[in-house]
């Protein structure tokens, strides 16, 4: 009997090869044959999963989409208070940079070609706008409920930590330092205690 292959996971293979060709080479400077000699097979056999490396890319960002947005809710739902929220969710984020990092080198990577190029590609606005729009509704919450000072807004606030979120990527990217993360979470907790939080209701 022929041999029965599992497509899905045949393609998560190669696209997790093809991921770290990219992070080696770069992503303008790898060609589709460079992938196929890394997974072990033909470039033929290649184009059967991929029409081109941006179909790849966008095939890893979709996995790593959906992997940051369970997470980040299921990191956020441990805790009960928008405070606790709000701590949980930049704790998260750091975590995410480190774990995925071959990602997000890479889609830095890719953006920057394509922004030269002017390739419009994919965008990471889906990832963006989430991450906005639950930290909008988690200021509001604080808001309503008297735990976070209503004189910030609310839109600017959430475009700032999406920004924080950005620069971390950067730095461990173009520096090579890493972020102590208890340091991190503890220093982040100071900031949102004396910034944010109104005094009493959070406890470090």
């Amino acid at each position: 009997m022929p041999k029965i292959v599992d497509k899905k996971a045949k393609a998560r293979a190669i696209s997790s090869v093809a991921l770290t060709v990219f992070r080696k080479r770069g992503y303008p400077g790898t060609r589709m044959s460079d992938i196929a000699e890394a997974a072990g097979i033909g470039k033929g056999t290649l184009y059967e999963y991929f029409k081109d490396k941006a179909d790849i890319l966008r095939f890893e960002f979709d996995r790593y989409f959906e992997h940051f947005s369970a997470s980040l809710l299921e990191a956020i739902n441990k805790d009960s208070r928008p405070s606790e929220k709000l701590l949980a969710l930049i704790d998260f984020t750091l975590g995410h940079t480190i774990e995925w990092e071959d990602h997000c080198a890479v889609y830095m990577d890719y953006f920057s070609s394509a922004r030269a190029d002017q390739d419009e590609g994919f965008s990471l606005s889906c990832m963006y706008g989430q991450m906005k729009e639950i930290l909008m509704n988690l200021i509001h919450e604080g808001q309503e409920s008297g735990e976070i000072d209503p004189a910030f807004n609310a839109a600017a606030l959430s475009e700032l930590f999406v920004s924080i979120y950005d620069g971390i990527i950067i730095h461990r990217l173009f520096t090579g330092q890493t972020v102590d993360r208890e340091l991190f979470r503890k220093t982040a907790l100071n900031l949102i205690q004396n910034g944010m939080i109104v005094q009493g209701v959070m406890k470090g």
